[in-house]
């Protein structure tokens, strides 16, 4: 008999081992799912347990020494009991901690987002200031170019009033010398640096002038 319960303790103990190693991988190598469920481990407590009474009710009774079995029984099953409590903390630590660390190392993640965030937003700021102030700048140069066009503009106007008025002064100039000039001394030349309309008069003037002198030669 004693045989028999060691056999079921250790049926016991390979379950729960089995509940904490024993695991079937998916595809996705990410998600696991377990081979055992927890209905699946109550209803095997519960039959173990139905089983356990029927035996001890029909068999264990007319044992003299089944107290003894079952004193001794219990201290083992405590054993083991605190064993598996011992190994189940150990794994329940174990797997605290890894959600410890993942916690830990997404807070740091986190951290480097925010940092990387913040650096951003200050180099937008930066570039955001230095467009105001290059749109500043341009605004500035905008300004003095049209300033300066239209210096540019007032000095072609005078520039062209003035080359007017010196044309007229020198139109003038020229036709008042041809009609103050002596043609009876045709052997002095004067050169005239006027305008092309006063010099074509001048020409035109000179020509009849020659061709007068030449009619009184021929009379003569």
């Amino acid at each position: 008999m004693t045989i028999e319960l060691f056999q079921i303790i250790i049926f016991i103990i390979g379950m729960v081992i089995g509940k904490i190693f024993l695991r079937v991988p998916f595809i996705n190598e990410d998600v696991s799912e377990d081979l055992v469920t927890k209905k699946d481990y109550f209803y095997w407590i519960t039959g173990l347990c139905i089983f356990i009474i029927l035996w001890i009710s029909t068999d264990l009774y007319k044992d003299k020494d089944f107290s003894q079995y079952l004193s001794f029984a219990g201290t083992v099953t405590s054993i083991l009991l605190g064993l598996v409590a011992i190994i189940y903390s150990y794994f329940q630590n174990y797997d605290s901690a890894r959600s410890r660390d993942s916690l830990e190392n997404t807070s740091k993640k986190l951290d480097d987002i925010t940092v990387s965030l913040e650096s951003s937003v200050r180099e937008f700021k930066d570039l955001s200031e230095n467009l105001n102030t290059i749109n500043e700048l341009v605004n500035i140069l905008s300004k003095q170019v049209g300033e300066l066009n239209e210096e540019l503009a007032d000095l072609k106007h005078n520039m062209n009033s003035k080359l007017n008025e010196t044309n007229s002064i020198l139109r003038e100039s020229s036709l008042q010398q041809i009609q103050g000039k002596t043609w009876g001394t045709p052997q002095k030349e004067y050169r005239y640096f006027v305008d092309p309309a006063a010099e074509a008069i001048r020409r035109a003037s000179n020509n009849e002038i020659k061709r007068q002198e030449v009619e009184r030669r021929g009379l003569k």
